[in-house]
């Protein structure tokens, strides 16, 4: 198999041919994913409408096609340009009887090759990132990134919540306040976030960065009304942001939740916790949903306490290819 120089160092694959992704493949994607799953691990497959919104937010792809329709292999990649910093996620499938021949390998320097020139393009000062990220165990993919020079950035564990069960009631101290996400809260969401995560990272996101990722009135996904900002005798001491994303609309995902430093181990959190979920409850969400670092061990006991069972891990992985 012999691979030349992008964009044409794809293998050829007998009776398949290279093409980007088009509308017509969302089914025969999900038949290769339904494939893959087993060897890969995947517990949760794409449904019609998420591969659909892949096909259409796809920056870059290539897919290679047999004339039945049916699909040996696909990568695409997005680029998401942020405040400090600019990323190109990729990531990709090969069925599992023609793997083994190095076609994961290819896809993955094509989609290199593609995104950097486009990366530098953006960066203008800025950090850029080669990313993927992916579900459960599969090691031959842990494999590859780690040759092609990629580090684990983290992983977290998925956990659910099922609103339509009975739910602990949260008792709140007399000098204690529960209120949605205001425009005018939006200073006292960003201090308490940074009051919380100190402890966690060395890396915290200035006050753009986080309002564009957390608290964006922009974003059709952001819910003010749904998300939390607790005062204890006025001081602001906890907070819980949420989001619904438009391919699973009866999901309420809490995408951070932080208890400032001087205040934990006084049950606020679990309190906040359980003030959230009763709020998306009674909004008519059937299900919440929130991540948690798999180094967080008393976050997750917390969550688990008020119900929240896993549901599956996602592990991020990165390159840095501009800036230092």
């Amino acid at each position: 198999m012999n691979l030349t120089p992008y964009p044409g160092f794809l293998p050829t694959i007998p009776g398949y041919i290279w093409r980007p992704l088009q509308v017509g493949d969302v089914a025969a994607l999900q038949r290769l994913e339904e494939a893959c799953a087993p060897l890969d691990g995947a517990t949760t497959l794409r449904s019609a409408a998420e591969w659909s919104a892949v096909v259409a937010e796809a920056a870059f792809s290539q897919t290679a096609v047999s004339p039945a329709g049916e699909i040996a292999a696909v990568g695409w990649l997005t680029l998401e340009d942020r405040v400090d910093s600019v990323h190109a996620f990729h990531f990709g499938r090969v069925q599992p009887h023609f793997r083994g021949q190095g076609i994961g390998r290819a896809l993955l320097g094509w989609l290199e090759a593609a995104a950097v020139p486009r990366l530098q393009e953006m960066a203008d000062g800025r950090p850029a990132f080669l990313r993927t990220y992916f579900y459960d165990l599969k090691p031959q993919t842990i494999g590859l990134l780690a040759r092609f020079g990629y580090e684990r950035q983290y992983a977290e564990d998925e956990l659910r919540l099922d609103l339509r069960q009975s739910l602990p009631t949260a008792v709140l101290r007399a000098e204690t306040a529960v209120s949605p996400f205001t425009p005018a809260s939006a200073g006292d969401f960003y201090a308490v976030y940074r009051a919380a995560f100190a402890s966690r990272t060395t890396s915290l996101l200035d006050a753009a960065a986080w309002a564009h990722l957390f608290a964006n009135p922009d974003d059709d996904e952001f819910r003010p009304q749904l998300s939390r900002m607790m005062r204890q005798g006025g001081v602001p001491v906890a907070y819980a942001v949420v989001y619904v994303e438009a391919t699973e609309p009866e999901t309420a995902w809490i995408s951070q939740m932080g208890v400032h430093q001087a205040y934990r181990r006084k049950g606020l959190g679990r309190a906040l916790l359980l003030e959230t979920v009763s709020g998306l409850a009674a909004a008519g969400y059937r299900e919440a949903a929130l991540s948690v670092n798999v180094d967080n061990p008393q976050a997750r006991a917390l969550y688990e306490q008020v119900g929240f069972r896993l549901r599956r891990r996602l592990s991020v992985y990165r390159k840095q290819v501009v800036g230092g």
